[in-house]
């Protein structure tokens, strides 16, 4: 009796477990995140390379962020071979990001320099092929931001409470984040008055930012966009200084915004939810060594 209860036990084990592999598959793929576009493979893709051959040099990336990528472009560097020069772009004009509740993957993009010459050599060497990635994209920012009317602090200072200034709330999965500060409490003294808000970026991943000149190592965010969200909206927005705002060797930065607050009865304070917009062109660098073997005609 204990054999057939064992036997049966084990049928139905082995049943429930290829019941479980059955439905895996593509469908099934983990959703992995990242901080933007990711570089998935790069290289000739053959295991075997000789003097004289024809290849394809390919580059596979995906978006593992959580905001839509534009504009993929993708421009060889070192390797000098016929074929393996021109710039290539994504054929998608958008990558969208991975989608927890579609159970859907982030965008992949495959590009392909078809028919590259490998050189005729005289004996095994080993070659580099570089490739730098360029691609749009954009970190959001949620903060909240701070002021005070002159009563109002002179309340809370006799109360011995310390008010907040600003606090950065959240960052988007991006290369680049942005933190939200204020070197003081803002009082509000008249009707132009602006907050002054500074914003500082660290470039958490392997790439860099670029802008939009000739300089290659420029390290700059095209623009910021400061949008407030709530019931107390803001005034105007100056962003006029964090244009084209350099990060020193491509690592830190920082600019000013000026935001004019609501306007604040005698003894109020104002706390303002921010979401914060910043645009750039990331850079990502790939490089690869491909082996080439001497062909049997120069071995003899």
């Amino acid at each position: 009796m204990k054999n057939i209860f064992f036997a049966g036990f084990m049928m139905l084990l082995v049943v429930a477990t290829s019941g479980c592999t059955s439905f895996g598959g593509s469908n099934n793929e983990p959703i992995t995140y990242g901080s933007g576009l990711s570089i998935i493979d790069f290289g000739s893709g053959y295991d075997y390379v000789s003097s004289g051959d024809t290849i394809d040099i390919v580059l596979k990336v995906q978006n593992l962020g959580d905001t839509t990528i534009e504009n993929v472009v993708a421009k060889p560097y070192r390797l000098s071979w016929v074929g393996y020069s021109s710039e290539q772009r994504c054929n998608q004009p958008q990558l969208y990001p991975p989608n927890e509740e579609l159970n859907r993957i982030g965008d992949p993009c495959t590009i392909t320099w078809k028919n590259v010459r490998v050189p005729e050599i005289g004996e095994t060497e080993t070659y580099t092929a570089g490739v730098r990635i360029y691609y749009d994209y954009a970190t959001i920012t949620t903060a909240k931001v701070y002021a005070l009317t002159e009563d109002a602090y002179k309340g809370m200072r006799e109360r011995g409470v310390m008010p907040d200034t600003a606090k950065t709330i959240s960052n988007s999965r991006a290369p680049i984040v942005v933190d939200v500060l204020m070197d003081n409490v803002f009082i509000v003294g008249g009707s132009n008055d602006k907050i002054p808000v500074t914003l500082k970026f660290t470039n958490i991943d392997n790439g860099y930012p670029q802008g939009d000149t000739s300089d290659p190592r420029e390290f700059t965010i095209d623009s910021v966009k400061v949008e407030s969200l709530g019931q107390n909206l803001v005034g105007s927005v100056d962003t006029s200084e964090c244009r084209n705002a350099r990060l020193r060797g491509g690592k830190t930065g920082d600019c000013i915004v000026k935001i004019s607050p609501p306007h604040l009865s005698s003894g109020q304070d104002v706390e303002l939810t921010l979401k914060i917009t910043t645009s750039y062109t990331y850079v990502l660098e790939k490089e690869e060594p491909i082996l080439v073997h001497q062909s049997l005609d120069s071995k003899r």
